[in-house]
């Protein structure tokens, strides 16, 4: 206790070890605060992946598709497999489609470099529904109003969970369907809420579509179109998704594109507590007999590995250049206490004389460091803890908005806390201070008491 007092009192004596402190407060909170919002990025980063993505998604050879029966065969395979809870077909299709004005788009081959580019995902909603997020997706709150992103889209309330329902004698679609096209094969389409704002599509409006057929015995391919009805929209959280695909039934798009495929991928959720890196490894063998290459079967962390790998170097660079402020405030700490030796070497000298050892002046020294960054590392803690929680808040009584709200998919700024992370920050954090007091402390420690009393 008397060793506690004692080095109370030398810091007191000296407040340039405030400085030290602060540098210690400012560093942790910052690391805390920084690390919290990143926590909350690769969080909704996530999100955003796993709203459009299954679990795991199997793609499937070309040979495997040009043979319906095989394809059922695998996806019977997939469903059979121990960890897997439910399973699905999916097929893309790359589309063009013209600038869209108030009446049908006339595709023509001169109009193809002004052209939008689009593609379509064929889904079994059903099905999809026990995979992936589709119902999220198809209902999020924010595409159900009107005029929110420049559609209404208020269904019947009876047709709400159909995300394909379109029927040209319903007066629902009677009031929005141009009456030429009233009796002619259309075929429903979901676009994104973005695409539907940016093209200013409206529920009841119809595109024509082309893509390219498969090529025939002579390697020809001819372009293939087919008018498409906009049935509603849908919200991934993903921007990109969004503006470049559209859902359309299955079936149809098979028809569509004049496909022998019934699929092109398989779309798999794993059972609850199932692992997705040990079913992956397991279906990449039991999938070897149709061909499926083992880099096809991917878990959607392995889709959007690139990405996630960067958002998470980008958390270790921030962590890195913060830290070195924590680095800073100790090399401030060892200049400070480094001068508190030479000022108190006499009083050092009589601590001697009464009887302390070299290793208690160590300690008396080490105390001084460590009450320095206690205080600064609780302070910065609480002050790292309180902007995470109310960033958002405090961002507003600045008036600072960092985020446009028509471009991003979180209106606010999103943050989780992780108790892990910052406790190894808090112990990196009494690391380096104690290393770097330990050096004028043992310096003290050396000190010959006789020359010690003679100072000054």
């Amino acid at each position: 206790m008397e060793q506690l007092l004692l080095a109370l009192r030398y810091l007191v004596s000296r407040p340039i070890s405030i400085v030290s402190m602060m540098g210690v407060l400012v560093g942790l909170g910052a690391l805390v605060l920084v690390d919290s919002v990143m926590n909350g990025f690769l969080r909704e980063q996530q999100a955003i992946i796993r709203g459009t993505l299954a679990d795991l998604a199997v793609t499937l050879p070309a040979d495997v598709c040009e043979k319906p029966t095989r394809v059922e065969e695998l996806l019977e395979t997939v469903r059979a497999e121990e960890g897997v809870a439910a399973a699905t077909l999916r097929m893309e299709v790359p589309c063009v489609f013209g600038k869209v004005g108030q009446s049908n788009v006339t595709l023509g081959t001169g109009q193809w470099g002004a052209g939008h580019f689009l593609t379509l995902v064929g889904i079994d909603p059903e099905d999809e529904r026990q995979v992936t997020h589709l119902e999220e997706i198809l209902t999020d709150p924010r595409i159900r109003y009107a005029g929110g992103f420049g559609m209404d889209h208020v269904l019947p309330k009876e047709h709400e969970a159909e995300p394909f329902w379109f029927d040209p004698d319903h007066p629902f679609w009677q009031e929005r369907l141009d009456p030429r096209y009233r009796y002619a094969p259309l075929i429903p389409l979901r676009v994104g809420a973005h695409q539907a704002s940016k093209m200013e599509l409206k529920l009841g409006q119809v595109l024509t579509l082309a893509t390219w057929s498969p090529a025939d015995d002579e390697g020809i391919r001819q372009a293939r179109t087919r008018d498409f009805v906009v049935c509603g929209t849908f919200l991934s959280k993903d921007m990109e998704f969004d503006l470049t695909k559209a859902f359309v039934p299955r079936t149809h798009l098979r028809e569509f594109a004049g496909l022998a495929s019934v699929g092109s991928e398989v779309m798999i959720r794993a059972a609850p507590g199932q692992s997705e890196d040990a079913l992956r490894e397991r279906l990449r063998v039991s999938l070897a007999a149709f061909g499926v290459d083992p880099a096809e079967v991917e878990t959607w962390a392995d889709r959007k590995a690139a990405l996630l790998r960067a958002v998470e170097n980008e958390r270790r660079a921030l962590v890195i250049v913060l830290f070195l402020m924590i680095v800073v405030a100790a090399f401030n700490l060892l200049v400070t206490l480094s001068m508190m030796v030479s000022d108190k070497v006499r009083d050092i000298g009589i601590l001697t004389a009464l009887g302390s050892s070299p290793g208690g002046i160590a300690r008396l020294f080490l105390t001084c460091g460590l009450l320095v960054t206690v205080f600064g590392g609780v302070l910065g803690l609480v002050l790292g803890l309180a902007l995470t929680h109310n960033i958002n808040e405090f961002l507003g009584f600045l008036g600072v908005d960092l985020f446009n709200h028509n471009y991003y998919v979180f209106q606010t700024i999103p943050t989780e806390v992780d108790p892990t992370r910052i406790a190894v920050f808090v112990a990196a954090t009494f690391a380096c201070t104690i290393l770097f007091t330990s050096f004028p402390a043992l310096r003290a420690a050396r000190l010959d008491s006789v020359e010690a009393l003679r100072h000054g």
